[in-house]
């Protein structure tokens, strides 16, 4: 039995389905001389019957079964499961169709598995994942070779806990919309303890699917009593909301988000754990723009967070990964062409003071170097201007008091801020792209403090002087900035977050389709 793409079309197919792989496929049959792997004593082998197994699986990672041609296999079957007992007696044509089809199978999966079903920068260009290189046909004749395809594929997929507890959840949640979902609450006043309402009986209703009310002893259920209000507050925390144990407006709007809303949430996120790299470190930091808290995990563990502050809607903070490597104490901030462009220099047509206020000082390139200019010197009408501007050290600074360096295309850095209220919102997206950090002091002395505990008294003295100076880790430390409306904290507690960017949007439209990208193709 030959096996080989007839075809010589862009779109090949087999059983009626669109091969996405042919040029992985013609490479491996034309290494194997053209002989099957998949079917033995004309009949499908049982590691053919494993993967297909494996393709119906994959509706539990948040993908869809169909682009791995789920519709193919079960029409090969009599029943609605994939068992040998079942399989209907095969033409020629059909088993070298399905040959075909479970090579794609088996090359598509792990590509999705090892780094996502999407390419994150065809849906953002702010997103910047890295994809290593893999030898698919080397990862096909493993799992051959072991006969367990399955335990190839599964080894693909991030081995975080995070991502187990979040699949775990997407699960819990399909089951729970299959079963009808939560009810509604109505529209009302704020409810509060001590109230009595029928609306209280809803809520109770409500939470009592997601947020363990215990009984309400000898209470109606139209009694706002004290375990209904821990269970509010248990809500509110999972949501990003102020802890108040009150229903008003914005804990009504997130108690009446529909279960399939979060489904989608979650199945995002999965997508979206599978773009992060394979090893993120055993020490690390990661920032969830989502979230607005940057956290420091060892070994798997939470050992600190601190609220943060990032870009604006329109000044979107880009999502990647690098490592910091060193601080600057007391910083210098030089003004980033696009703040220079839209903020500056219009306030300076306003104002022509505003740069003195502000201590900056207006510089041009010289030979010798940097020389200030004469602000009354520029014509301010125009867009750009060909001098830089550079603000000086101290508690006006934009940057603050530390500024923490990971080199990146995006010039974005993790910086103390003079702005402290903002750290009091909820919603926390007020920068230019780069992110303040409420505790830039600790944060530094946590770097320090496993990285050289020698170090700590030269932060401490450089802090207490106006003098800018760099401290540099020995060893760099991966920081991950990422982008996650719905993650599981290891208590099993999930979290859910608005997608403040809009970045669920079109991930979900690329997801919920069988039909590739334009161009995509492995």
């Amino acid at each position: 039995m030959r096996i080989e793409l007839l075809s010589a079309d862009e779109t090949p197919e087999a059983l009626g389905d669109r091969v996405l792989s042919p040029d992985l496929i013609k490479e491996y049959y034309v290494q194997r001389e053209h002989r099957p792997v998949w079917i033995e004593k004309n009949t499908l082998s049982e590691p053919a019957l494993q993967l297909m197994q494996e393709v119906m699986r994959s509706e539990q990672e948040g993908l869809r079964s169909r682009t791995y041609h789920s519709a193919a296999f079960m029409s090969l079957f009599n029943a609605r499961g994939i068992t040998e007992s079942t399989l209907k007696p095969l033409t020629p044509d059909q088993l070298i169709g399905t040959e075909l089809l479970l090579t794609d199978s088996f090359f598509l999966l792990a590509d999705h598995y090892r780094g996502g079903r999407i390419d994150p920068v065809s849906i953002d260009p702010d997103w910047e994942a890295t994809r290593s290189e893999m030898d698919y046909i080397g990862l096909l004749q493993t799992a051959l070779r072991d006969r367990d395809p399955v335990a190839v594929l599964q080894s693909l997929l991030p081995q975080q806990p995070g991502y187990a507890r979040l699949r775990e959840t997407y699960l819990r949640h399909m089951a729970l919309n299959r079963n009808g979902g939560w009810p509604f609450i109505d529209d009302g006043p704020t409810l509060k303890p001590g109230m009595r309402s029928p609306r209280v009986a809803q809520l109770r209703a409500r939470l009592a699917i997601t947020d363990s009310i215990p009984s309400p002893a000898a209470l109606p259920t139209d009694s706002f009593d004290a375990g209904l209000q821990s269970a509010v507050e248990r809500f509110q925390s999972r949501h990003g909301l102020t802890r108040d144990g009150a229903v008003g407006t914005g804990t009504l709007k997130q108690l009446n988000v529909p279960c399939d809303q979060r489904i989608a949430q979650l199945m995002a996120s999965l997508e979206r754990w599978r773009w992060l790299p394979e090893k993120m470190g055993d020490r690390h930091m990661y920032v969830n723009i989502a979230n607005f808290e940057l956290d420091i995990i060892e070994r798997g563990t939470q050992v600190w967070t601190t609220r943060v502050i990032v870009g604006k809607h329109y000044r979107k903070t880009p999502v990647f990964s690098s490592q910091i490597s060193y601080m600057v104490l007391n910083p210098t901030w030089t003004v980033p062409p696009t703040i220079l462009k839209n903020d500056i220099i219009p306030a300076v047509r306003k104002n022509i003071g505003y740069l003195a206020e502000k201590k900056m000082t207006v510089y041009k390139s010289t030979p010798s170097g940097q020389q200030p200019v004469d602000p009354a010197t520029v014509d301010w009408s125009k867009t750009s201007i060909p001098y830089s501007i550079v603000q000086s050290p101290g508690p006006h600074n934009a940057l603050g008091a530390i500024k923490f360096m990971f080199p990146n295309k995006y010039n974005v850095y993790i910086h103390d801020t003079p702005s402290k209220e903002l750290f009091d919102k909820d919603v926390r997206a007020f920068s230019s792209g780069c992110i303040r950090v409420e505790h830039p002091v600790r944060l530094a002395e946590k770097l320090l403090e496993a990285d050289n505990p020698a170090t700590l008294p030269v932060l401490q003295a450089g802090l207490k002087s106006s003098d800018t100076q760099t401290i540099r880790l020995k060893t760099a430390v991966p920081v991950h900035i990422i982008y996650l409306t719905a993650w599981v904290n290891p208590s099993g507690s999930v979290n859910f977050r608005e997608d403040i960017y809009g970045r669920d949007e079109r991930l979900l439209a690329a997801l919920r389709t069988h039909a590739p990208l334009d161009g995509e193709e492995i």
